[in-house]
């Protein structure tokens, strides 16, 4: 689909990206970019940098052990912040990531969230009780 789509090309991969985020599939999305941002016209999209920096800041958390957040993917994203500043100095999402990378460094907070299974499991019994009266279900 790229190949056939050249004047589009940045604006299919911005998608593709966006939806393997959605579809929680950080890792794929990350790659992809790191695919495809080495080469034109990729290279000069800021806004592809800065995903590939929060992807790999996001991805850098979640693999944070007792040592503290992964140093590859953090250096990986303050790099990525750099490029899409040194193209759009007014990119204030890359600005702020950017300044918030050496504390990260120095073992400081997390910027994001990363829930763990236990807080997918939800009880939907409870749930339903909540927001229904209690009927007693028979057979047909």
């Amino acid at each position: 689909m790229m190949l056939q789509n050249n004047d589009e090309k940045e604006t299919i991969l911005q998608e593709l990206v966006l939806r393997l985020i959605l579809c929680e599939q950080y890792k794929d999305a990350l790659n992809e970019l790191e695919l495809y941002l080495p080469a034109f016209p990729y290279q000069d999209n800021p806004v592809l940098h800065t995903y590939a920096g929060l992807l790999s800041l996001y991805l850098a958390q979640e693999s944070a052990t007792d040592k503290g957040l992964d140093p590859i993917l953090l250096r990986d994203a303050q790099s990525h912040f750099d490029q899409a500043l040194t193209l759009d100095p007014d990119n204030v999402v890359a600005q702020e990531f950017s300044q918030s990378i050496p504390e990260l460094r120095k073992g400081g907070r997390m910027l994001v969230h990363v829930p763990s299974d236990d807080e997918f499991e939800m009880d939907l019994d409870d749930e339903l009780d909540m927001h229904s009266p209690k009927v007693k279900r028979t057979r047909t």
